[in-house]
């Protein structure tokens, strides 16, 4: 048989519990997608944001299945490498191409996916891709608390823009193109925010970290009456 105190303090934890859930509201995603960089840029200008520009690199330099490249890992379709390319339109001197059987001359193919990883959780991401004019939504970024799609004008020169920011963070994202369609493709200027390493938890979260609290205080009050009977 439970003691009377403990299955006091059991019930006042279960009471809270319905407090909780009846009270306080599911906090789930949500995000804003981007298909201009400027504005992109203009909601993240208190931010720090990091680009990965592929300018450090030596040009036809091989990034493997697998490997990490400046706090990114990455994941390449079957038979691809990723190498770091001057050959098709980019922003500054090179961009992310890719490899094939030896081939230094090539490029994503429709349908082709990438999946990166980063060394901590994210909670913004945005990307170029070089492309032929394509309809809308040819290009995008998938991520597991959202998805953003490319338009279907230009960015800047002859790359199409996608990018997401979110309320909650994330650590993969996946880029790629629509299968099927003519929209093979290099990409460029990988951008990223870091999430604060202190963020606030979210309000279920605080409601929930309280039940010991309240249990705690309703076992010291239910003690005390017992101490002066």
């Amino acid at each position: 048989m439970l003691h009377p105190r403990f299955s006091f303090v059991t019930k006042a934890c279960f009471a809270a519990l319905v407090v909780v859930s009846v009270f306080s509201p599911v906090v789930s995603a949500s995000f804003t997608t981007y298909t201009s960089s400027s504005s992109y840029n203009a909601a993240l200008v208190s931010s720090t944001v990091i680009t990965e520009t592929y300018e450090a690199p030596a040009v036809n330099t091989l990034i493997a299945s697998g490997g990490t490249l400046n706090g990114i890992t990455y994941n390449f379709p079957t038979g691809v490498n990723g190498r770091i390319d001057t050959i098709y339109n980019r922003i500054g001197g090179q961009s992310l191409a890719a490899e094939r059987s030896g081939n230094l001359t090539s490029f994503f193919f429709s349908g082709d996916t990438v999946s990166v990883t980063f060394s901590q959780p994210v909670f913004a991401v945005g990307l170029f891709f070089n492309a032929n004019l394509t309809p809308t939504n040819d290009f995008f970024i998938n991520t597991p608390v959202g998805n953003a799609v490319t338009g279907g004008t230009y960015d800047t020169s002859t790359l199409y823009f996608a990018g997401l920011i979110s309320n909650t963070s994330f650590t993969t994202a996946t880029f790629g193109s629509v299968a099927g369609r003519n929209a093979s493709y290099n990409v460029d200027n990988l951008s990223y925010v870091n999430a604060p390493a202190n963020a606030v938890p979210e309000p279920s979260s605080l409601a929930l970290m309280s039940l010991g609290g309240l249990g705690l205080a309703a076992w010291r009050s239910r003690r005390r009456k017992a101490q002066l009977a």
